[in-house]
């Protein structure tokens, strides 16, 4: 019912530890490289020891994303928060001029986003714009 395998070779014993070492130094090739960047703040440079300039803050390139990012999902048409909508320069800077928005993004017993305090980077940006005069840049 069953036949035999065929065995045409049958590795030495110095192959089998040549083989061994040439798995084993791929493998640890590719954990040194596949880990380099293994942090949010080496892949984003968004807090910490990452480089956040706030010198020339524009709404479009800096403002904007940051409020996409972390608010429309809920600030927007059919979001939990859609009374206080964030989808727009006007309705964003609504909240800038009355004091909620930066307030609202430090607050550490009621964070927004829920989800917890946006990195410190982003919270620099919105602080940079609203004293920069909420401009439409």
């Amino acid at each position: 019912m069953f036949r035999p395998l065929k065995v045409k070779h049958i590795p030495t014993p110095s192959m089998k530890k040549t083989l061994l070492i040439l798995g084993l130094m791929t493998l640890l090739t590719t954990l040194q490289t596949g880990c380099y960047y293994d942090n949010e703040e080496d892949l984003y440079g968004e807090s910490g020891g990452g480089v956040c300039d706030t010198t020339a803050v524009s709404f479009s390139a800096d403002v904007q994303p940051v409020i996409n990012a972390n608010c429309v999902s809920c600030h927007a048409l059919g979001g939990q928060q859609e009374s206080a909508p964030l989808t727009n320069y006007l309705e964003i800077k609504t909240y800038a001029d009355n004091g909620k928005l930066v307030e609202r993004t430090n607050n550490s017993s009621l964070p927004m986003p829920p989800t917890g305090l946006m990195v410190e980077c982003n919270l620099d940006i919105i602080k940079a714009w609203v004293n920069a005069g909420t401009p439409n840049n």
